[in-house]
């Protein structure tokens, strides 16, 4: 049987980032407290210490769906959301930038 894409371990985890894109809380959340966004998905202390390292491979490691990855990525890592010209909290792209 073929080892799922998502590890069950990992739901709250899959959770949060699945809100990136859908809950401007949870996206200011996450830059502005993240301490606080953790709080409100559950994540243990070692969890915690992927997503504080911005470690990709850390993060993966934790079993979340590989989709997921793309909404911390353009969320957090100011050089793709400044060449995709998007808006950290709302996942749109800004009006006079980019194509």
């Amino acid at each position: 049987m073929a080892k799922p894409i998502t590890e069950p371990r990992a739901f709250h985890i899959n959770r949060m980032l699945q809100s990136i894109p859908h809950d401007p809380t949870v996206a200011m959340g996450l830059l502005t407290d993240p301490e606080a966004t953790y709080d409100r998905f559950g994540l243990s202390e070692a969890e915690r210490a992927a997503f504080r390292s911005g470690d990709a491979g850390a993060i993966r490691a934790l079993g979340i769906h590989p989709h997921l990855m793309m909404s911390w990525t353009l969320l957090t890592n100011e050089r793709v959301r400044n060449f995709l010209a998007i808006d950290p909290v709302h996942g749109a792209r800004l009006a006079g930038k980019g194509k």
